[in-house]
């Protein structure tokens, strides 16, 4: 199978945050998780249907899993998402978030004895091929929040109720196409001005469609009720006019959709601007900078420990607890007292 090269870009990245901790997480043996709450879904069924591996604006990879609902029947239809970050946090660790996501690929069927971050992608999507239902727990932290959803393992003792009259579908229409091939070859001409409508049509329905936002989707968050910069993050879910959007640490809060816009992706270009300057700025070991892990942390004084110029990020120690913090971009440090 011929390897996506966007994917091949980011799990280059991945593989090299993951400095070794894959080989230890894949080798872990697969947890369930999840808990039984008041409004939760205990045992829900979900079928695989799709992927995707991104990054966010700080470079950090990450990878989303969905699967569309079956059961319960209220909720059938709906996304059942997952998502992993494959970033440090201040409660978890690399690692941990590599043996999360290790231990999700093995519920969902995978056998992750023997392959490397390269392969992520090729592994789901040949799980996303065979599309297998999986059961699932949600857990909410109040009646007033969205739902984490949690994979428990492959239901494979549930069956699609639709599926023999699929099959039975699928009969009827093998003897219909010879007729319709007939029909077909008679209606060309009038198709191919039909075609020409057609694409006129699709061009104004994806100009349309350009702001439209989704499961995954990374976005900046401006909301004027709140006291506080413009921050981004990634959407886990929407829910009508309400968004459960995630930080780069980990962290979940609920903001108005009208409050969101797609985060600008531009970032290539600015780092090829960025190195057309003549004298490009460098921090320098033991300088201090004010910088905040999150959009909703205040600013601290940190010291410059070590600084990566080909990556462009340092290594900070905040000065009132010691607490290290790896990998920072330069552009997230702030002018110290």
């Amino acid at each position: 199978m011929a390897k996506n090269k966007t994917h091949s870009k980011i799990l280059a990245k991945a593989k090299k945050k993951s400095k070794g901790a894959w080989k230890r997480a894949r080798k872990a043996a697969p947890r369930a998780k999840g808990a039984s709450l008041p409004g939760g879904i205990v045992n829900g069924i979900a079928k695989l249907n799709s992927y995707d591996i991104k990054e966010d604006k700080n470079g950090n990879p990450y990878v989303t899993i969905t699967g569309i609902v079956h059961e319960p029947e209220e909720c059938e239809s709906m996304k059942a998402t997952v998502m992993h970050f494959i970033s440090e946090s201040q409660t978890k660790s690399i690692e941990d978030k590599l043996e999360a996501l290790s231990s999700d690929l093995q519920l969902l069927g995978a056998d992750v004895s023997e392959i490397d971050v390269d392969d992520w992608g090729d592994v789901l999507a040949d799980l996303c091929a065979e599309a297998p239902f999986f059961k699932f727990n949600t857990w909410k932290p109040d009646d007033d929040s969205n739902a984490f959803v949690f994979i428990q393992g492959l239901a494979e003792d549930w069956e699609d109720e639709d599926s023999d009259d699929d099959e039975e579908e699928d009969e009827d229409d093998d003897d219909e196409v010879e007729d319709e091939e007939e029909e077909e070859e008679g209606d060309d001409e009038e198709e191919e001005e039909d075609e020409d409508e057609d694409d006129e049509d699709e061009g104004e329905d994806d100009e349309e469609g350009d702001g439209e936002l989704g499961d995954g989707d990374r976005v900046l968050v401006d909301n004027p009720e709140e006291d506080e910069e413009p921050w981004e993050g990634t959407i886990v879910s929407i829910d009508g006019d309400t968004a459960l959007i995630a930080t780069d640490d980990d962290e979940e809060y609920e903001e108005p959709v009208e409050c969101l816009t797609l985060a600008d992706e531009g970032e290539d270009d600015e780092e090829d601007e960025d190195d057309d300057d003549d004298d490009p700025w460098v921090p320098a070991v033991e300088e201090i900078y004010g910088y905040k892990p999150t959009a909703r942390s205040k600013v601290a004084d940190c010291a410059v420990t070590d600084c990566d110029i080909e990556e462009e990020t340092v290594t900070l120690k905040r000065l009132n607890d010691k607490k290290v913090f790896k990998d920072v971009p330069w552009d997230k440090l702030e002018s110290g007292d």
